[in-house]
């Protein structure tokens, strides 16, 4: 299993999310109250393009990578236009389900695991990742960009999946 900079939190920061969700905040800390106020509507694929280049949050993406977002990202509107195909009631949906509860599962991976993180990901934290280390003995690398570094890097992240597919392989192989 290769995991690419998913939100999965040490237990204290785990537990804030369940508090946040219990509260009722969970919107203020997470992009998630964002995504219903985004615009989701354009007039063409390049004007899609050009409203996310602007965008700090896309503005490392590279180029091929948004281009493909703008077009397969997607659908024809019904007045002749562009509309995310990921609706943002989806998308805010799973920011309001993040995981916090899935430390009750340690020590029952039964799988190799790699989790590659973005150097200047503000998703993952150290804490996060040594007790993910510890607790489900999951490989971990790092890799430049930031937590959307598969769509900044696309290259250099389908090597380092390659390169992940490997050391997994090899690891089973020597516990056989």
């Amino acid at each position: 299993m290769i995991i690419l900079d998913s939100p999965l939190l040490s237990p204290w920061r785990a537990h804030s999310i369940w508090l946040a969700k219990k509260l009722g905040f969970i919107d203020r800390i997470t992009p998630g109250g964002n995504t219903l106020r985004r615009r989701d509507n354009w007039a063409s694929v390049q004007r899609v393009y050009d409203y996310f280049a602007r965008k700090p949050l896309f503005a490392r993406f590279d180029p091929d990578c948004l281009m493909d977002y703008a077009e397969h990202g997607t659908v024809p509107n019904h007045q002749g236009g562009r509309q995310l195909k990921f609706r943002p009631q989806v998308e805010h949906a799973i920011y309001r389900t993040l995981p916090h509860d899935y430390r009750r599962y340690r020590g029952q991976l039964n799988v190799p695991a790699l989790l590659i993180t973005g150097q200047e990901s503000d998703v993952l934290r150290p804490v996060d990742v040594a007790w993910l280390r510890r607790h489900f003995n999951m490989q971990v690398s790092q890799q430049a960009g930031s937590h959307l570094f598969p769509l900044e890097r696309p290259l250099e992240t389908a090597q380092s999946i390659l390169q992940g597919i490997s050391r997994l392989t090899a690891t089973t192989a020597e516990v056989s």
